[in-house]
């Protein structure tokens, strides 16, 4: 009987690879579309201004403008890179900052930082995971994940937190790995990056809290009585979290005194956004804390989120069951940097989730998982190789398997983003200019809140009245959506279409950004498009 053979690494290696630059290179086919779909894009043009200052000599307005981003200076610092490259290109005759074409720098800006969080995520898995295979095999998983996708058109600083994120713990567990504990002064550096990591995207202030949890690990290392007999080699536990509070205290302080100087105050506008945020939210619904990960991995992620649930399910369950034997003949604790890094971000993830769901503070959005979903795919590989009584011949079935669904999933998304048209882009588009002298613009929403947030963009006239020689419909920032049904527009006699395309919300991970489970559900059964009608 014939049997399957395991293929050789360097084949396994070689065709991984291969995947993951195909990956990257239709993900670079995406951008061109979709720049400042979104209202917190905007915040982009902070840079972008202050750049403009910079080029005048006001330096003080300069700090200003990397202030004014709602904490979130150090997202607006990096992109001074990207804003100072339009600014150049625009002085040699290039199009403005505004225009979708300059806007492609930042983009591809964005584009280049997810290539370098892919190999950072590599790097942490070659660390973390038995065999160079199966780093490869989780990072094709992680790169086809959707939500490693979608934010891929947008200028939002999700990508470069992580990124910044990923770089930290690269270097820490590495250096755990080489049996080296971290000196006091390389301590304080890893505050002070996790500082800024949070002055990147505030939403992901558990950052640090994740990096400090990894870093005492090796003090648990051996068992609790050993640890008065070897407290030599380790530095104490109060003076490590002592060392890492400075760093990130004066990260704090550095972005204060650069605020101070502006004559702001980035501590008071940091403060004001908690408060502000605790007391508002309005946008996404706290009773689905804890389903908010399954919701989004079946709706989002389909067939490869069920995959990963179903393994991380097997690996939870299989170290829980090792956990409780080996208690039961050792009584020490054992924490190594992969297990302390698994721990520490399921405990982020379930007090996210808690002062979500009891206490009303913090809603889970699609950006938020984006952080998370890292280690749920190195989780669920590292469980899949857990699995030592799989035969030798059934592995690259399984394999093979995993990456079938990994590109199914990555392949019926890319259909879809490509079909997918952005308001903005259509309203600068110069064939719409024609018909935009005397336009009606009507939506599907049942709400006026976002309707002329577009047309406001472009500078164009929100008519009310009923003459007019085109129809735009749904060319509005479709939130909030007031049900019930889909709030079909009748159109004038007179009109006929000339142009329809799926709006961008209807993409089921946009919906995860702050919509209510029946706004999503309007979302995917209404099918919202972007129509033009003109006059006969």
């Amino acid at each position: 009987m014939n049997t399957v053979a395991p293929l050789p690494p360097k084949g396994w290696i070689f065709g991984l690879v291969g995947l993951i630059a195909l990956v990257l290179g239709v993900r670079l086919s995406f951008v061109g579309h979709g720049a400042m779909a979104f209202p917190d894009e905007e915040r982009y043009y902070q840079s972008v201004e202050a750049i403009k200052s910079f080029s005048k000599g006001d330096l003080r307005a300069v700090g200003a403008h990397l202030v004014q981003t709602q904490g979130r200076p150090g997202d607006a610092l990096l992109r001074l890179l990207p804003a100072a490259m339009q600014g150049i290109w625009y002085t040699v005759g290039g199009p403005g900052p505004h225009n979708p074409t300059s806007l492609l720098i930042p983009v591809l800006f964005t584009y280049g930082v997810s290539v370098l969080s892919l190999l950072l995520f590599y790097r942490l898995a070659r660390m973390l995971l038995p065999t160079q295979v199966a780093a490869l095999l989780s990072t094709l998983l992680y790169a086809c994940l959707v939500n490693s996708n979608v934010y891929i058109r947008h200028i939002l600083p999700y990508e470069l937190g992580l990124c910044s994120f990923l770089g930290l713990l690269v270097w820490l567990v590495r250096a755990q790995q080489q049996g080296r504990i971290l000196t006091l002064k390389q301590t304080w550096a890893l505050g002070v990056g996790a500082a800024f990591t949070v002055a990147i995207y505030p939403g992901y202030f558990f950052a640090p809290i994740i990096l400090l949890a990894v870093m005492v690990s090796p003090l648990l290392k051996e068992p609790i009585s050993a640890l008065s007999a070897t407290h030599h080699k380790f530095p104490s536990f109060k003076v490590v979290v002592c060392f890492f509070g400075i760093g990130a205290l004066s990260m704090l302080a550095i972005l204060e005194v650069l605020a101070l100087l502006t004559g702001v105050s980035y501590l008071q506008a940091c403060q004001e956004l908690l408060s502000v945020q605790a007391s508002t939210i309005t946008q996404g619904d706290f009773q689905e804390s804890f389903s908010f990960l399954f919701k989004y991995l079946f709706e989002v992620e389909g067939a490869l989120g069920v995959l990963l649930l179903m393994l991380v399910g097997y690996g939870l369950a299989s170290r829980l069951y090792k956990m409780v034997r080996r208690r039961k003949r050792v009584p020490k604790v054992e924490l190594s940097s992969s297990n302390a890094l698994y721990l520490a971000v399921l405990a982020a993830f379930l007090a996210y989730a808690a002062l979500g769901f009891w206490g009303h503070k913090l809603v889970f959005y699609g950006r938020v998982l984006h952080f998370f979903l890292p280690f749920i795919v190195l989780f669920a590989v590292a469980s899949a190789c857990s699995w030592k009584s799989m035969a030798l011949r059934v592995r690259p079935l399984v394999a093979a398997f995993l990456i079938g669904v990994a590109l199914y999933s990555f392949g019926r998304f890319a259909l879809q983003y490509r079909e997918v048209v952005y308001p903005l882009d259509l309203l600068a588009s110069p064939a719409l200019r024609l018909v935009q002298q005397n336009t009606l613009f009507r939506n599907q929403m049942n709400a006026s809140d976002n309707d002329d947030y577009y047309i406001a963009r472009q500078n164009l006239a929100h008519t009310e009245g009923a003459q007019g020689e085109a129809i735009l419909l749904n060319f509005s920032f479709l939130y909030p959506i007031v049900g019930p049904g889909c709030n079909e527009v009748r159109i004038p006699a007179g009109f006929h279409q000339v142009f329809a395309a799926p709006h961008f919300l209807t993409i089921p991970a946009y919906g995860f950004e702050g919509f209510l489970p029946k706004e999503r559900a309007l979302l995917q059964q209404c099918q919202y498009q972007c129509k033009v009608f003109v006059r006969q």
